[in-house]
């Protein structure tokens, strides 16, 4: 949350056209959910709990033109595809599994992992460039909503079907 809470600052301290909107598990779960929630309350920023259905998602993203994963570790968060479906365009940290879910400044950007500082100060220089290049944003998002709309489980799992279905003739149920 630290890495938000300095990335914000940062942006309201530069002037960036922005309004935030400040959503997920780990900004409320714990014992700092209450500081957090005042300290974004001051700067007029709403924490909301995670998001749960789809439409609600649906809502989110397709409001916000940017998301920002500023994350010290992930899997291969789904909120990436949920996102880029909706042409909104993902900024993240390089960890986990999230530079196989973005290809860097074609349908999103990565940024190197480093301290909530470093962190923070890269996650609003490439929010800068966007809000000075509308249309690089534009370019990125259409990207971004093409890239999720290739994406299906049978061309996904494809490799590995045939892979098993080598190892295990006629034993592959694919349907």
């Amino acid at each position: 949350m630290q890495r938000v809470w300095l990335a914000l600052l940062e942006a309201r301290r530069r002037g960036l056209p922005f309004e935030w909107w400040v959503i997920g598990g780990a900004v409320i779960e714990g014992g700092a959910d209450a500081r957090w929630r005042a300290a974004f309350a001051r700067l007029g920023v709403a924490v909301e709990p995670p998001l749960q259905t789809d439409p609600a998602l649906t809502e989110a993203l397709g409001w916000a033109d940017v998301l920002l994963l500023p994350s010290r570790w992930e899997g291969a968060p789904l909120t990436v595809l949920e996102a880029q479906r909706l042409g909104c365009v993902p900024i993240a940290t390089a960890v986990g599994a999230l530079s196989e879910l973005i290809m860097p400044d074609q349908d999103g950007v990565l940024v190197p992992d480093g301290t909530d500082a470093i962190v923070a100060a890269a996650l609003v220089a490439k929010l800068a460039a966007l809000a000075a290049d509308r249309a690089r944003l534009a370019r990125l998002a259409a990207a971004s909503a093409r890239r999720a709309a290739v994406l299906d489980w049978g061309r996904q799992a494809a490799p590995l079907v045939r892979l098993l279905d080598g190892w295990f003739p006629g034993r592959v149920i694919t349907e």
